[in-house]
Order: structure tokens, then C-alpha cells, then sequence
């Protein structure tokens, strides 16, 4: 069947969202020993696939920061990885991988311009939102983005100029030390516009080295990747609790939230995540623990109505199961974290298409996690544009 014959079928049609995936049914099979037909599937290619959560650095928004005198945390590895800065270079990734489109989340956030952030951060959106819908109108149907906004007195402004942008269908949130509380005033604002518009929000980390692990006078950084292969994890836990507890999804009913990493590690930790409310409500009061009248059921299924990409750092269906036990097949979205992997980003795009191969769902359930989902969350007008 051609791409855009498929295309057609799966992603005209609406309301692609009761699964019948239920939690505890899924189980994994990534080597398929069994003999069933689920993880024996050819390898995506049956499958239309949309990359829902990538990172490219636009070459004019490091130009801006250069001429400006800016940091540009990501240059070296921008510098060193052509798919990480260079469309030629992530169209041809992108096909070898069979990816038709690649949702960007754009790179360097606006936070990691330091002491300059109040002074440059409206300026520092309107560059790089502008260097990403150039990218989009360049290269037409393979490229949307989420749009980065100053978390100011800007912030409406700049999303009237980035919502008029090609290629612009959603926003852009980063959470970390660098960053401020995801329920503060500023947060809440952008999620008012993100329901006004029936937009996704993306949600993703600016932990980087120079936050240290540990106090004492010889701790500058964080050694060996632990800021990256805990801290984001940690990043992005930390930004879905204060979500919940904020009661987020209830005040702005209708918000569209897509976190990282399969969730990070509520997913994985839900067991404990109670047991450690049940075991100290009432004891530890606000805002350390929670007060004797908490809803702890409540809060847990408030968890489940995040959005989360499928992103495996290897082949690992038995956690994307977890994930998809948890929020639902309907929840779930194909994506690759591109360049950030070996190979320009092959290396995760291969993984995570082959953990959703194995896992034990139907075919649609299979179409709904590599591109209905995610298309499902954007509408026709800014995914047309």
C-alpha cells in the first residue's frame, strides 16, 4: 500500500482512542519465543510513522546566539552530529528510518541563557521559532515544531507570532533546575493557551553538567552522564507530580500534555509513588508531604492523563509495556530524542520502533503509537499550516 494511501485511512479517521488495552493485560515478547504474531511484525515499514518528539539546533538561531555574544550549550555536539543542526542531513536519517514527519522540539532552550534570560528571552522565541517554520516551509510536510515562548509579560505576544508561523503545532515547556516550577504563575498562563488553542504541550528537561550531584567545596558538575541518565528521569517525575498535585488536568480541563522518556518513572514506581503517600498522610504536612484528607486515588489516576513518547534507549518492550499498562495504547507516541543517539538518532528511532514491534497490541494500536496519536492531539488548522 503507497504512504499516502495509508495516510489517508489511518489518519482521517477521528476519535481513534478506545483501545481496549487494559492495565496488567500487556505482557512483553521482544524475542517472540512464543510464537504468537505480536513482535513478529516487519520491521515499521507496514506502519505510517510520525516522530513525535525530536531536537534539531536551527543554524540561524546559533548564529543569533553568536552574534549576540549568548551561550550555546549545544554547539559542539550540534558541530559534531550534522543530523543534530542540518535538515539535508535529518531528512536523510528520517528516510532511512521510514519516518514520513518529524515533530522538533527546538534546541537551546531559552533558559540556558542565564543572567541574560529576562533581558533576551522574548527575542531569543521570536529567532527560533522563526528559524524552525523557515526549516518547516523548506521542507514541506516533513517538519512541524513546538514553539518555545518566554515564560514573561511577553508571553501572550509571543504566542500570537509563533501561532502564525508554518509548521507551528504546539508549545514547548522545559523543566529542570534551570527552569521554574511547572505550577507556578507563568506555567499555568501557557496552559490556559494551550486549551484556548487545542494545542499540545510538550514537556522536556535543561538539567545539563554544571548542576553538580553532590554538595562540597570540590563539586562544579555532574560526573560520568549522571545528569542525564538520572537526572532527566528525576527532571521529568518531579514535573508530572507538581502537575498532579497542582490538579492541572482538572482546572484546565481539555490540556494536552506529552512528557518524555515513557513517562519517566512514575510508570515504573506507581506502587511505591502509594506507598508513600498511604504511609505518611497526615504525618509530614504540606508542602513537604500531604495533608491528612489527600485523595491518593484520586492523584494516581491523575497521573494517566499525561501524553508520553515511547522513547527506549534500547530495545526494551518490557518498560513500554509498562507504559502502555499504565496509560493507555491510545497515549503512547512513536518517537526518536534525534540526533541525541548513535547514528544521527537511528539508533533510538530503531529502538523504539522495535519495543512498540513487540508489543502485545493490536495492529491498530500499533498505528495509533506511530502516528494517530499524536496526529489525533494536533488539529487540521495548525497541522495544515
Amino acid at each position: 500500500m503507497k504512504r499516502r494511501d495509508f495516510l489517508k485511512g489511518t489518519l482521517a479517521s477521528a476519535g481513534l482512542v478506545a483501545t481496549g488495552m487494559l492495565p496488567g493485560k500487556g505482557k512483553a515478547a521482544p524475542s517472540n519465543k512464543s510464537g504468537n504474531t505480536f513482535g513478529n511484525r516487519k520491521q515499521g515499514v507496514d506502519f505510517y510513522k510520525i516522530d513525535a518528539f525530536s531536537h534539531l539546533v536551527p543554524d540561524a538561531y546559533s548564529a543569533w546566539l553568536s552574534s549576540n555574544g549568548l551561550p550555546n550549550s549545544l554547539a559542539a555536539y550540534a558541530a559534531a552530529v550534522p543530523e543534530h543542526h542540518d535538515p539535508v542531513a535529518r531528512v536523510k536519517m528520517m528516510d532511512d528510518e521510514g519516518i514520513a514527519v518529524s515533530i522538533i522540539f527546538p534546541q537551546p532552550d531559552l533558559e540556558s541563557l542565564g543572567p541574560a534570560y529576562p533581558a533576551y528571552a522574548t527575542e531569543a522565541a521570536y529567532q527560533i521559532n522563526k528559524a524552525m517554520s523557515d526549516i518547516c516551509v523548506a521542507y514541506p510536510g516533513r517538519f512541524k515544531f513546538a514553539a518555545l515562548l518566554p515564560l514573561n509579560a511577553d508571553t501572550d505576544a509571543a504566542f500570537g507570532e509563533a501561532a502564525g508561523m508554518p509548521g507551528m503545532v504546539g508549545i514547548g515547556l522545559n523543566t529542570g533546575p534551570l527552569a521554574t516550577p511547572p505550577d507556578d504563575a507563568f506555567h499555568k498562563h501557557v496552559y490556559e493557551i494551550a486549551v484556548a488553542n487545542d494545542i499540545p504541550v510538550w514537556i522536556h528537561f535543561n538539567r545539563g553538567a554544571n548542576v553538580p550531584d553532590f554538595k562540597g567545596p570540590a563539586e562544579f558538575i555532574s560526573y560520568d552522564f549522571i545528569w542525564v541518565n538520572f537526572g532527566f528521569l528525576f527532571d521529568g517525575s518531579a514535573v508530572m507530580m507538581r502537575i498532579v498535585i497542582a490538579d492541572v488536568f482538572k482546572n484546565y480541563s481539555g490540556i494536552k500534555i506529552i512528557v518524555h522518556q515513557r513517562g519517566n518513572l512514575i510508570p515504573l514506581f506507581k506502587d511505591r509513588i502509594r506507598m508513600h503517600f498511604e504511609a505518611f498522610q497526615g504525618i509530614f504536612p504540606p508542602p513537604v508531604g500531604m495533608p491528612p484528607n489527600f485523595d491518593i486515588d484520586y492523584a494516581m489516576t491523575q497521573f494517566q492523563n499525561f501524553y508520553v513518547d515511547a522513547i527506549c534507549s534500547g530495545e526494551d518492550t518490557d518498560l513500554l509495556t509498562r507504559s502502555v499498562n499504565f496509560f493507555g495504547a491510545d497515549k503512547v507516541m512513536y518517537a526518536t530524542d534525534a540526533a541525541y543517539s548513535p547514528r544521527g538518532g537511528r539508533y533510538t528511532a530503531e529502538m523504539s520502533r522495535d519495543s512498540a514491534l513487540g508489543l502485545q497490541v493490536t495492529n491498530k494500536d500499533l498505528q495509533g503509537i506511530f502516528a494517530n496519536n499524536i496526529r489525533n492531539l494536533i488539529p487540521d488548522e495548525f497541522w495544515n499550516h
